[in-house]
């Protein structure tokens, strides 16, 4: 038996459909490590919403000095790899731009609350950037989309 299976190990990661119903679980964020966030609207996009969400949140990640990797604009959600200097700067950042959002384009934009992974440098964040250029082929047209659910096993297929 191996000790190891004795201790709990949680998952870096949260929000979206994870915790629904859970609360005060503090989000998992690392200052060395690339951060995959999802932002899910509750109706699809129209015209160019998807453009401002990202023009809005490049903006503001500048601001607040959190460095954008990656994107990703699909119908009704945003994918974003992101670098934070400290976990307050990202507080700061979610909130400007999820009330921004919510303030353009009304109160209860937002499905859930955003989805946050923390991910390794290497294999795994080459694997998250080809699920991000898998969306954008998909939200493009150019790629049938695939329902599925985001799993880390995904990732090293």
């Amino acid at each position: 038996m191996n000790q190891l299976n004795f201790f709990k190990v949680d998952k870096p990661e949260h929000g979206g459909d994870l915790h629904q119903g859970v609360r005060n679980a503090l989000r998992p964020l690392a200052t060395d490590r690339p951060i995959h966030f999802v932002l899910k609207a509750k109706v699809p996009f129209k015209g160019d919403i998807g453009a401002v969400v990202l023009s809005e949140a490049k903006r503001l990640a500048e601001s607040f000095g959190v460095k954008i990797y990656d994107h990703a604009v699909a119908d009704d959600h945003v994918h974003l790899v992101l670098k934070i200097p400290h976990r307050r700067d990202y507080v700061k950042f979610i909130r400007s731009l999820t009330g921004l959002l919510s303030r353009r384009y009304g109160k209860g934009f937002w499905r859930q609350v955003p989805y946050t992974r923390v991910a390794h440098w290497g294999r795994e964040y080459r694997a998250l950037g080809k699920y991000l250029e898998k969306n954008r082929l998909e939200a493009a047209g150019d790629l049938p989309y695939k329902d599925r659910f985001f799993r880390e096993e995904d990732l090293f297929e």
